[in-house]
């Protein structure tokens, strides 16, 4: 379970990579996501203000009716991701803090760090 800035709770399930995703897992993290609601909910000034879910696997199913299981949780904000998935979104990020870089503090790019340690 993780908590972000402006008190959300995000409810982590991580599979392993060779997973793929089945019904059995969308309910084990429904149950989850249900059961943390249920704790943590409530209008106190510690409560969680948002309780979402999202679980990590290596692919998706291509059967039906987790497909449309999948999409059911989607609109009660329990969504399904893939390593891949997570991948990628982290090397568009990583690509977006290296032009910053570049334009605020060219001296510590990875292309700089790189030539530098090569001359050593």
């Amino acid at each position: 379970m993780g908590i972000r800035y402006g008190g959300g709770v995000t409810v982590v399930e991580l599979k392993r990579p060779e997973k793929t995703l089945s019904r059995r897992d969308l309910e084990q993290l429904e149950k989850y996501v249900d059961w943390a609601r249920a704790q943590f909910g409530g209008s106190g000034p510690n409560a969680p203000k948002y309780i979402e879910g999202l679980l990590i696997v290596g692919s998706l199913s291509s059967f039906a009716d987790v497909q449309k299981k999948q999409e059911r949780l989607a609109g009660d904000d329990i969504r399904v991701e893939t390593f891949n998935d997570l991948h990628e979104r982290a090397r568009e990020y990583f690509k977006k803090v290296e032009a910053n870089l570049e334009r605020v503090a060219p001296e510590y790019t990875r292309k700089r760090r790189k030539a530098s340690t090569a001359t050593r």
